[in-house]
């Protein structure tokens, strides 16, 4: 198979291209004759704008950017979305194939990979979107989990309720794999059983954390469609981590 994929400087976008090969795109400098088996679109901004002003960059660069790499030939495109796309919390796991009720959603990374998708699934037959949650992977940026691993002091924005769901890079990739074998098409949440607390995996690794007052609650991702093909992602959110941190060099172990 012939891969095109964006975002590849860093996180899963860094791993997947070190696991399946293929070219890179970026916007800057993509080749107009280039085609593609499969076209795997992580490119996204590093973070939403935090008032107006950056509002229409963020746009402009999301958008704009997804309709050119869908105009290269492909046979199948791959969307790496989120699940923020789900509007927290929830009373019941939130499920791929019901509708996102539009007027609970408030958070703009959602908002965005939301209409993404849309245009991805308007635009592309052949189409597989991945909700995926946290990332843990050798190339993923710094975020809440890495600073409590790795900063002494450690002082976080997030309060010790938050909670997250983790998977691992190298999961995300193997599924990814399966997937464009088997042409699977649809979307997947690629999520793990149930979240857990930052306050708890602190503890538990023994480190002290001077917390912020801004509370985050990943959504409860069902996640029985992608486990049911992949055993990987029958793991809860701790065994994840606790996997991740044992291949960190020098770091004691969970």
């Amino acid at each position: 198979m012939n891969f095109l994929i964006s975002g590849t400087s860093s996180g899963l976008g860094k791993h997947l291209r070190a696991c399946l090969g293929g070219a890179v795109w970026k916007r800057e400098s993509a080749p107009r004759s280039v085609t593609a088996d499969v076209i795997v679109h992580c490119g996204w901004p590093a973070r939403p704008p935090q008032t107006q002003d950056g509002l229409a960059d963020y746009v402009e660069n999301t958008l704009s950017a997804a309709r050119e790499l869908m105009g290269v030939a492909h046979r199948k495109f791959v969307f790496i979305s989120s699940t923020d796309v789900y509007p927290p919390p929830a009373k019941f796991p939130c499920l791929e194939d019901v509708p996102v009720d539009l007027g609970r959603l408030h958070r703009l990374n959602g908002i965005a990979k939301l209409m993404l998708e849309s245009l991805v699934r308007a635009r592309c037959p052949n189409c597989l979107i991945l909700r995926v949650t946290g990332l843990l992977g050798p190339t993923m940026r710094p975020n809440g989990l890495w600073r409590i691993l790795h900063e002494t002091p450690c002082q976080l924005t997030l309060t010790a309720a938050s909670r997250f769901n983790y998977v691992l890079h190298a999961d995300v990739s193997a599924f990814l794999s399966y997937a464009v074998q088997h042409d699977l098409q649809g979307i997947y949440n690629v999520a793990s059983v149930g979240n857990v607390s930052l306050g708890e995996i602190a503890r538990l690794h023994g480190k002290q954390v001077a917390w912020g007052e801004f509370h985050y609650e990943a959504a409860e991702a069902a996640n029985d469609k992608i486990s049911a093909l992949f055993p990987a992602f029958r793991k809860t959110s701790l065994e994840v981590v606790q996997e991740f941190v044992s291949s960190l060099p020098n770091t004691p172990h969970l």
